[in-house]
């Protein structure tokens, strides 16, 4: 191995490539699994850095009170059609026929091995490998991993990328030795693990949140995980990498607007909607439709307990699709257009009920309490 002093600290590096910024369209699978990240490292001890789109797809910086280590993680949500191989880890990119050195899956890993900290690597795919290479499943530590013998498999590789090592001198070996294998075979079962873990965490902490409550914090967990993906490396590196101290404190900020309402009532709701540029007119507006179907509610006239149940549960799930699109980028931060979508689908949403639906002022009323709630919102979330 090269002399340490010959290499810069992580903290001083530019990153190889920052083209991940530009390709962010369709990387949802690889915003949930930051979220993973985040949440590992709010609920270890070890982990104090979330580096997104920069060495590589995500970046962790871990320190175990004495020193630094950084962990290379590349997220892959290909549709290859047959378990990952070795010869898909070593595949290599052409330009007019011919291989380019140094562009598969494995050397663009290892490349990031050129910094002064000690380096490991993570993949993250939605398909597991083969059996060749499932041992990486295993912990650094578990007994048929550590006695594996790897000189055939080292062998190959060497042959297939013409011996290929990092700027340290580190090889195919190293990396092998250094790498741990991940699967998640989709967004929406990793999403599903993740709030799950969130949940654990807070209620860890001593609070327990209703699951609206949860999918809301969550969300804002993937705008700010989408924040610093997008990022400008050249203008601001500090924004694409999230700190352990700053998102704990910003979780308990989280936490506690849900744990205290406010002292008047509607005046969450009243600040969001201020917050969205509604009119004065159209607010006092609103907040009465919210006090109407809280009437309604605790007093029934026009629907039965069930019947309730099933609005509340519909315009929950509808606000929630919209909220996704907004944090997603698919439909504009406006705050007064996006009231206006909101409420545009509670009117399509009241039409599916049949011949004898809710009113919809009910249903408009219904949206006004879930925002009073701390649930919804008509800005994009942000952290």
């Amino acid at each position: 191995m090269a002399d340490d002093s010959s290499f810069n600290s992580i903290h001083d590096l530019a990153p190889l490539e920052r083209g991940g910024v530009e390709a962010r369209k369709g990387f949802e699978f690889q915003d949930h699994v930051a979220v993973s990240l985040l949440i590992e490292m709010l609920t270890g001890n070890e982990i104090s850095e979330v580096w997104c789109e920069t060495h590589d797809d995500l970046t962790m910086i871990w320190n175990d009170g004495v020193e630094d280590a950084v962990e290379f993680v590349q997220v892959k949500a290909l549709a290859i059609g047959q378990l990952w191989s070795v010869a898909k880890l070593t595949e290599r990119e052409r330009k007019k026929k011919k291989a380019i050195s140094s562009s598969s899956i494995l050397e663009r890993s290892l490349a990031n091995d050129r910094c002064d900290e000690t380096t490991t690597f993570r993949l993250v795919t939605t398909l597991p490998p083969n059996e060749e290479l499932a041992f990486l499943h295993l912990r650094f530590d578990a007994p048929d991993r550590k006695d594996k013998n790897l000189s055939e498999l080292v062998a190959d590789l060497k042959k297939r990328l013409d011996d290929y090592k990092s700027l340290k001198k580190n090889g195919v070996e190293y990396w092998l030795k250094r790498t741990t294998w991940e699967v998640h075979q989709s967004e929406s079962s990793l999403s599903a693990t993740n709030k799950l873990a969130l949940h654990q965490h807070i209620v860890s902490l001593g609070h327990n949140l209703f699951p609206d409550e949860i999918n809301e914090i969550y969300l804002a967990l993937l705008s700010e995980a989408r924040h610093a993906a997008t990022a400008n490396w050249g203008s601001n590196p500090d924004q694409k990498k999230i700190k352990k101290s700053s998102l704990a404190s910003w979780l308990q900020k989280e936490v506690d607007a849900r744990r205290s309402p406010p002292a008047v009532a509607g005046k969450r709701l009243e600040d969001k909607l201020e917050h969205a540029g509604l009119a004065k007119g159209d607010i006092t507006a609103c907040v009465e439709s919210r006090h109407q179907y809280l009437v309604e509610r605790y007093k029934p006239k026009y629907l039965n307990v069930s019947e309730m149940q099933r609005v509340e549960n519909e315009v929950s799930a509808t606000l929630l699709a919209l909220r996704a699109n907004l944090d997603a980028g698919v439909i504009n931060d406006d705050g007064v257009a996006f009231h206006a979508e909101c409420l545009n689908h509670i009117g399509v949403l009241q039409s599916s009920f049949g011949k004898s639906p809710p009113p919809i002022s009910l249903m408009q009323g219904c949206m006004y309490n879930i925002a009073d709630r701390c649930v919804h919102r008509f800005r994009r979330a942000s952290t």
